[in-house]
Order: C-alpha cells, then structure tokens, then sequence
C-alpha cells in the first residue's frame, strides 16, 4: 500500500492523475513544463569541492537537526523480542516466556510515563540518493513514465520514477505501542499453552508490523543555499568578482528549477518567487547595488521553503 500511495503521489505531481483541475488548467501546466530547457552553466562560479564539502557539512546538520530521538527501552524491547524468537528455536519455552516479559515490561514502563505515546523511534538510516542528469535527463523519464503507463509496464514504472530522486532520505523505524505489546503477550500466552508455532508467527508478524517513517532533503535546494551564500560573501566591486556572483546565481537558479523539476514541494508561486528574487538580485548586482539585504531575504524565503517541503 505504501509503495502504491508513493506511485500515486508521483503521478500527481507530474499531472497525469487529476480529478479536479480543469483541462484547460491541465493544458496550461503541461505547456509551462515543456517550456523548461534552461541550460546549465558550464561554470560554476565556485570549486566543486568546496560546493560538496559544504553540502555535506548541510546535509549532517539538517540529518541532526531532523532525525528522531530514539527511546532505549523500545530498542531493547526489539532486541528481547528477536532473542525470544532464537530460544523459541531452541526449544527454550521458559526462557522465551521471560525475555518476552521482559519486552512487555520496558513498553509498559514507557506507557506509564506517557500515556499519549503512539510510535517508539527504534533506529534511524540514511540513504543518500544524487539525481546525475539534466533537465532534459528529467523530460526523458517522464516521456518513460507516461509510455509505461500507457503499456501498462508498472515495474518499469516504479524504476523510472526511482529515478527522480535527488535526497538525503532519513528512515525512522518505530514500534506501533498501541499493538505491539499486546502481540508479545499473545505469543507468550501461546507459549504457556505449548502452542509453539502460533507464538513463533505471533512474534514474527509483530515484528513486521514495525512502522517506517521518512523525511527527504532535497539535495538540490541545499546546493541553491550554499551557492547562494557564497555569493552573498563575494564582494561583487571588480567585473571578475561581479562575473562570479552572477555565475553563482545562475547556478542557484538552475538547482531550484532542478528541485522543482524532480517533484519536491508543489508547483506553487514559491519557486517562482524564489526564482524572480534571484533576478532582483542580478539586476543589483550588474547595477553595482548593494545586494546584501535581497540576498538575506532570499536565502531566509530558501530556509523556510525548505523546512516546508522536508516536514
């Protein structure tokens, strides 16, 4: 159900499921969507080691900043439940009775200093998936996407659209406290009752009742951060340095029209104001304003887009 909801949501994004907008709406979408062929630089306007160091030292800081605080005694209640499991295997019937007890009794303890809680955080990962091409890389999976769709291909489907991922992906795995401690009492109560089978398949199906969140950071905005700030840092009063700045905002501009490309956040006025605070801020810069104040403004609206689309 998880991976269908997921397929779902990627086709609204693209706009091939839509109940509610108009065909002329959806005609206008489309045509907005072909009209993106912005060119990447072939300039950077920084070294690229410095770009990656910086996104790196980002993405640790939103990873830490986001990640959930795991809860000790819900860890120990997993691994009290798998140990079980191997003394079920043995033919341990007491010893599993009372690692399962035990796991009951951290989950109880948690119960009882919070009556509200609904998801124990057990373990966190993270996965780091760089989308590598272009935005005509971008209109080439789509073209894919649509024709498996139309061939009813959807294996080929959910390939192509696991491409359209530029993200640090942090995955949360937590304990469902409303049923889990129940399910360890059941298996244990099979097991008083020599019903070995059914606590074994108690427990496993326990633990596949494990629930898994995730937040996405989009890489693609990180990298419009960072390149944005180094530019703020540029004194922009000599045409070298000018040719900089201006390069770096390009740049900038290419990641946001990347990010937006690639699905993240909705296809809302916020890009579009992103993208034309980026113009302001050329149009300062080649007039030899002071820019400092428009490049506070944007990187603040870019900070809170950003919290915006990864909760």
């Amino acid at each position: 159900m998880k991976t269908l909801n997921v397929l779902l949501a990627a086709l609204l994004v693209m706009g091939i499921v839509d109940g509610c907008n108009s065909k002329t709406e959806k005609n206008k979408i489309t045509q907005a969507r072909e009209e993106v062929n912005m060119e990447k630089s072939n300039e950077l306007g920084m070294d690229m080691d410095s770009l990656n160091a910086e996104v790196q030292s980002k993405s640790i800081r939103e990873i830490n900043k986001r990640k959930v605080k795991l809860i000790e005694e819900g860890v120990s209640a997993i691994d009290l439940t798998y140990k079980a499991l191997v003394a079920i295997e043995d033919g341990n019937k007491d010893k599993a009775i009372d690692l399962i007890e035990r796991g009951v009794g951290k989950l109880e303890v948690l119960l009882a200093r919070d009556e509200d809680l609904v998801l124990i955080p057990i373990k966190n990962s993270i996965k780091t998936e760089d989308f590598q091409g272009d935005l005509e890389s971008i209109k080439t999976i789509k073209k894919a996407i649509k024709k498996a769709i139309e061939d009813d291909y959807y294996q080929v489907l959910r390939d192509e659209i696991a491409k359209l991922g530029s993200e640090v992906r942090i995955e949360t795995v937590s304990i469902p406290i409303l049923t889990y401690p129940d399910a360890l009492k059941l298996s244990a109560s099979f097991l008083e009752n020599n019903e070995i089978d059914l606590a074994k398949e108690t427990l496993q199906t326990a633990l596949n009742t494990l629930v898994i969140s995730e937040k996405r950071i989009p890489l693609p905005i990180l990298r419009a951060e960072s390149l944005l700030e180094k530019a703020k840092k540029q004194d922009a009063k000599d045409e070298v340095k000018k040719k900089e700045v201006l390069t770096l905002l390009e740049n900038a501009e290419y990641q946001l029209t990347l990010a937006e490309e690639l699905g993240y956040g909705n296809r809302d006025k916020k890009y579009k104001e992103l993208n034309d605070a980026i113009n302001g801020i050329r149009k300062s810069v080649k007039a030899d304003s002071d820019s400092q104040g428009l490049f506070d403004d944007i990187i603040e609206k870019l900070s809170t887009f950003k919290d915006k689309i990864i909760t």
